[in-house]
């Protein structure tokens, strides 16, 4: 998925301004996003504005606020948004710990596919490494941020490496987040997990889990996969 752009059913992502590209587990994160009534929603760290396209195009009635702090990226969003069929989407480029809501005082449902390495050793491409390493927001400050944005009844989706599923539950937890769902992402049956899609809000209820193949063996797409991607992917 190294193209400048990759067209999907009802819309397109340019991606040539931006150093993360358009990638399988993103786009199965936001196929996952849960329906229902969310009639504020927020994206925090955009990029290409992918998630919020996809939210968009399932939940026309929300008004969506897609945050990224870095100017490229958020120029390239903001394109993606105008050319887009869909009206209820607003770019802010901002720095998230800044952020706060122009109308009413929480989100409804915060998604979130934050800086994936902390710690690990950092790419010379600066942008490359604003966007994947967790130098500039920290999973710390993205709970803290999410804190202060979400509402009580609100729900939180975050898209996590595996190797942080454990140490992001045990933060998230004491910070009064539990997890209601949980979805473990694999690129086919043999491989190892790699990647955690966790839903999480402030009440306590028994969690959900499921774990997502992305390829059978042979190597196409799992069934699975192809029917949370029907909607959005272009020859499916």
């Amino acid at each position: 998925m190294g193209n400048s752009f990759f067209r999907f059913k009802q819309f397109t992502v340019h991606q040539e301004r931006t150093a993360m590209k358009v990638c399988t587990d993103a786009c199965l994160f936001g196929s996952l996003l849960p329906a229902g009534n969310f009639p504020r929603a927020l994206d925090i760290g955009a990029g290409t504005g992918l998630l919020s396209l996809m939210f968009a195009q399932q939940h026309p009635q929300s008004m969506i606020d897609a945050v990224e702090i870095d100017a490229d990226a958020a120029l390239q969003a903001d394109e993606n948004f105008r050319n887009s069929p869909f009206q209820n989407l607003r770019l802010v480029h901002t720095d998230i710990m800044h952020h706060a809501p122009v109308t009413g005082n929480s989100y409804d449902i915060v998604f979130s596919n934050p800086p994936f390495y902390q710690h690990h050793l950092t790419s010379a491409n600066e942008k490359k490494n604003m966007a994947h390493h967790g130098s500039t927001l920290s999973l710390q400050q993205l709970v803290a941020a999410v804190d202060r944005l979400l509402s009580r009844q609100g729900l939180f989706c975050v898209l996590l490496p595996y190797s942080r599923h454990a140490y992001f539950t045990g933060m998230a937890k004491e910070a009064g987040f539990y997890p209601q769902q949980v979805y473990l992402v694999k690129q086919t049956p043999a491989h190892a997990v790699f990647r955690s899609i966790l839903f999480l809000a402030r009440s306590k209820r028994e969690m959900c889990m499921e774990t997502i193949t992305i390829r059978e063996d042979a190597g196409g797409y799992s069934e699975r996969f192809m029917a949370l991607l029907k909607a959005y992917y272009l020859h499916l």
